[in-house]
């Protein structure tokens, strides 16, 4: 038999999940879609951190975002090139959050 409450607690749950955007339910289960929002004048290249391995994702142009589906708590760099050399900018993680709010590349410090 049920327990007296659990029918009345699964409908309330789907209810909930009704309720939720797509991104938040994609959150929710740990693969959300991520947009990386590039704010400098110059592109940058994202590279997925794999343990001790990178590899590249993709290259978002200066004032232009990018859409990538993930997973949360995976990690990413931003680098650009800079005197022949690429140069790593920032490290991203992903959280939950992400589903809903771009993860931004700021403008270059001065």
């Amino acid at each position: 038999s049920i327990p007296p409450n659990w029918a009345d607690g699964v409908e309330r749950e789907r209810e909930r999940e009704r309720e939720r955007s797509p991104d938040q339910a994609q959150a929710a289960e740990g693969s959300i879609n991520a947009e990386f929002t590039n704010e400098r004048d110059h592109p940058v290249s994202l590279w997925w951190v794999d343990g001790n391995q990178v590899h590249h994702v993709t290259q978002v142009e200066g004032g232009e975002s990018a859409r990538l589906t993930t997973t949360v708590g995976h990690r990413f760099v931003a680098k650009r090139v800079v005197d022949g050399a690429e140069k790593e900018i920032l490290e991203l993680a992903i959280e939950p959050n992400h589903a809903e709010m771009p993860l931004v590349i700021p403008r270059d410090e001065l």
